[in-house]
């Protein structure tokens, strides 16, 4: 028989909950009953935040948490690359090579040979062909495909070094998002309740939840556009 798990939304989670949780990624603090894994957690917090920013307009969490799995991802994928093709430097793998072609890197290990084999083929037909010559062609060949094997990890790891600046133009778009007025900066419940009840003109419960809180702000945010203060009269 399956357990019974519930866990707070954005409809019910308190504020005093999301401000916590916010401040400490304490997600076990959603869980009303029952058992979560971490990454159901997290989530159901993602879930609440989204919510959150959705209805009012502040989309910064989205926007920077985009900005920060499109770094992981770019930042796992040249760590990945990067070891492959090192690899490579030291042994051929046709499965990596494989891999790291559906991601788009040529990696050749054959250079083009065309004049040794037409040699061979030539020696063959005029019956000139010795063990000293197919040693000879043999040793051009295996030259060849070398060098073209070198050039191609060569080629390979700058490829993957482009990766890097695309890393580095993340990493300064996350800085600058950073720096915006107002975000990460740190607010009391405390606060954030003493402004909302100043500005209300009564106390609201200890227990509000975000969602009520959100629809007070709606209200205070109108109320405000209406007055004449507001208007510049």
């Amino acid at each position: 028989m399956p357990s019974y798990k519930v866990c707070y939304k954005y409809e019910d989670i308190p504020l005093r909950t999301y401000l916590t949780v916010a401040e400490n990624g304490t997600y076990g603090l959603l869980v009303k009953e029952g058992k979560f894994s971490d990454e159901e957690l997290r989530e159901q917090w993602d879930t609440i935040v989204e919510a959150n920013s959705e209805l009012t307009g502040q989309m910064e969490y989205s926007t920077y948490k985009d900005l920060l799995i499109s770094y992981g991802q770019l930042l796992a994928q040249y760590n990945v690359d990067k070891g492959q093709i090192m690899k490579l430097c030291f042994q051929v793998d046709t499965e990596i090579i494989e891999d790291l072609q559906s991601k788009g890197y040529v990696i050749q290990t054959k250079g083009d040979v065309t004049k040794q084999m037409e040699l061979y083929n030539r020696a063959l037909i005029s019956g000139e062909l010795n063990d000293a010559l197919i040693e000879d062609i043999q040793k051009q060949i295996t030259a060849i495909n070398s060098v073209t094997y070198a050039d191609s990890l060569t080629n390979a790891l700058t490829r993957s070094n482009n990766l890097v600046t695309r890393i580095e133009m993340k990493t300064k778009e996350m800085e600058r998002f950073a720096k915006l007025e107002g975000f990460g900066k740190k607010v009391t419940y405390e606060e954030i309740m003493a402004n909302l009840n100043a500005a209300l003109g009564f106390c609201v419960q200890d227990s509000i939840t975000l969602a009520a809180f959100n629809e007070y702000q709606r209200i205070l945010k109108k109320r405000n556009q209406k007055s004449p203060k507001s208007q510049g009269s």
